[in-house]
């Protein structure tokens, strides 16, 4: 989980989580000299890096009985890191005991890294309710020498400690959230689900977050404006909507001069600006969690295939942006239009003129095209040879349609595209209380909204910390549909699943995380001093 604002600057936490020193494309052409041991300790540091972390553990886990003690603590790191990717924090601190605690920069990031998995720990099982093991974590948190964020910590131990006083503290005022969804007309059904789903979380949640809360549903379908109006003059200290981007201006122009939060259900980035975000699905994020994929691939070139239209230009920006950030050169970029039926000229273009012989220009494609439009590009890639090349297929959440799992849709077998996480113990917990399935993916956006604005109330209800600082923490928030973390530009980070299409369905490779990681250090093989260690 990242640092806290109020806790480490930039700097601070950049001395831990350092951009990665590059790693050999392919650990066993490194050096002679190295030893089997190194050189596995690098094949799982390179696992890590590119986001496998199931493998970084099978490959870790024989290490951590290294005869070298260094080595061996080189691999207890790694593999709490691992365990961290994984979601299973507690693994992970338990991996880390018997390790060392000195000076050296092993010892220091060991440290760190165990003191920020129990401030992890102890902030989910807040999320869950579980205040006394929160307790439980936080009192190992006590006892370390090193104490990196230390007021987090001081705030989720108020928390853990004095719910009971602000469950039973009736004159403490709760955060009124203004809902404003269409809850009549034709966009009806929908609406209905988002405030399901807010009413399920509100349910769900720890008791001090739901009694922190109460919901004040108003119907935009009438109009957004006059429904934010209604909802300011009721006392909201926060609005949950609207639905509809061409509303969120007209609700913004409303609350931003009361300093009311907006956080909207859109997944439009363009109307996203001060004051007013959003915790939908948008279509950057997905292509951000592609290039990161892409980049821990260790590819070096990728293009991109782009239509000429809003949603291509919003998310070729976001990969591009996306990969030259860590290290991935864009090769070439060809945009097309939608409406063309023949892009042979596009992709001509796009390999150079002719078939690829042997090896392609670049290692992969980003191709964020329809489901429907997708045998279209793939049918022209094989033309091309690029198929025969081994240049991968990159896209977004377009590509969750059970059309590609056909058999006339080969071509696009072994995509890989990242999409919102399934929730079925959400889905059937929401049937139970309603009596029916959720009618789409929208009710989870008002269930883990819950979630964030539960936790946000009783920051500001226990310590007083104003609720926009608790929104744009970079910490981000638990949450059952993928972890939620506010952008300072508007909109929310969340996590995704990296799914592949295969023969037989779609195969998730990399799963969301209900909670933001912690940031792999700049190595992984932090050096330590032999002298002078101490094991617990």
């Amino acid at each position: 989980m990242l640092l806290a604002a109020t806790v480490l600057s930039t700097g601070a936490l950049n001395s831990w989580a350092a951009t990665p020193a590059p790693l050999a494309a392919n650990p066993a052409a490194v050096a002679p000299a190295v030893s089997p041991l190194e050189r596995n300790l690098l094949e799982a540091a390179a696992a890590l890096r590119r986001g496998d972390a199931q493998k970084a553990i099978e490959i870790y886990k024989p290490l951590v009985n290294a005869p070298d003690d260094v080595k061996r603590a080189q691999a207890r790191f790694g593999l709490a890191l691992a365990f961290d990717r994984a979601g299973d924090d507690a693994q992970a601190v338990k991996v880390l005991e018997g390790t060392v605690a000195d000076a050296s920069a092993l010892g220091k990031n060991i440290a760190e890294l165990r003191a920020r998995l129990l401030l992890q720990l102890a902030s989910r099982d807040l999320a869950l309710g579980n205040p006394v093991s929160a307790q439980g974590w936080l009192g190992q948190y006590a006892r370390l020498t090193a104490q990196p964020e230390y007021p987090r910590y001081m705030r989720l131990l108020k928390r853990a400690t004095g719910g009971a006083e602000v469950t039973t503290g009736a004159t403490l005022p709760q955060l009124k959230v203004g809902v404003l969804l269409p809850l009549s007309g034709p966009l009806a059904a929908t609406g209905a689900d988002i405030l399901r789903g807010l009413q399920l979380g509100l349910q769900q949640q720890p008791k001090d977050q739901a009694e922190s809360l109460v919901l004040a549903p108003f119907d935009t379908a009438a109009g957004a404006e006059a429904a934010a109006h209604a909802a300011l003059a009721a006392g909201v200290g926060v609005i949950a909507g609207p639905l509809l981007s061409t509303d969120v201006d007209a609700v913004n122009d409303v609350a931003k001069p009361a300093n009311v939060p907006v956080i909207a259900f859109t997944t439009d980035r363009s109307v996203l600006q001060e004051g007013a975000t959003s915790i939908g699905y948008l279509p950057a994020e997905q292509a951000r969690a592609v290039a990161d994929w892409a980049a821990g691939q260790g590819y070096a070139k990728v293009a991109t295939l782009v239509p000429s239209s809003p949603y291509g230009s919003e998310v070729n920006d976001a990969f591009r942006d996306q990969a030259q950030q860590n290290g991935l050169a864009i090769a070439k970029s060809a945009f097309y239009n939608p409406q063309n039926v023949d892009l042979s000229g596009t992709v001509r273009d796009l390999v150079g003129g002719k078939p690829v012989s042997g090896t392609a220009p670049f290692e992969a494609v980003f191709a964020p095209a329809p489901a429907s439009a997708l045998p279209l590009i793939t049918s022209q890639l094989a033309y091309f040879d690029l198929d025969k090349a081994g240049v991968q297929l990159l896209g977004t959440g377009l590509w969750q349609n059970n059309d590609l799992l056909k058999p006339g849709a080969n071509g696009a077998r072994g995509a890989i595209f990242a999409v919102p996480t399934k929730t079925p113990d959400v889905d059937k917990a929401y049937a139970e209380a309603f009596g029916a399935a959720p009618n789409g993916g929208a009710a989870i956006l008002g269930y883990d909204l819950a979630y964030v604005l539960g936790e946000a109330a009783v920051e500001l209800r226990v310590n007083g910390v104003p609720l926009a600082d608790t929104l744009h923490r970079p910490e981000g928030f638990y949450a059952p549909g993928g972890y939620v973390r506010f952008r300072t530009e508007g909109g929310a980070e969340r996590g995704l699943d990296i799914v592949r299409i295969d023969g037989d369905g779609f195969k998730v490779l990399v799963p969301a995380l209900p909670q933001v990681p912690l940031p792999l250090p700049g190595s992984l093989t932090p050096q330590g001093a032999r002298a002078g260690w101490k094991l617990w």
